[in-house]
């Protein structure tokens, strides 16, 4: 199972992430957790919270 998830993380470290959309929301906070802290995003179907995501890993990769 290790194996497993460690060939999962090191394909999506190499995967290119989309084009993100600037959005009006603060991820500063966010980008300065503690490591091993979960981060819930809920919302309604279709508004973005995957992409909201990947522009928090886009962010995060900034520092």
């Amino acid at each position: 199972m290790i194996e497993i998830i460690r060939t999962i993380l090191s394909e999506w470290k190499d995967r290119e992430l989309p084009e993100v959309i600037e959005r009006m929301v603060d991820l500063e906070d966010y980008i300065h957790m503690e490591p091993g802290k979960i981060i819930v995003i809920t919302g309604f179907r279709r508004t973005g919270k995957t992409y909201l995501t990947y522009h928090l890993i886009i962010l995060s990769k900034d520092y």
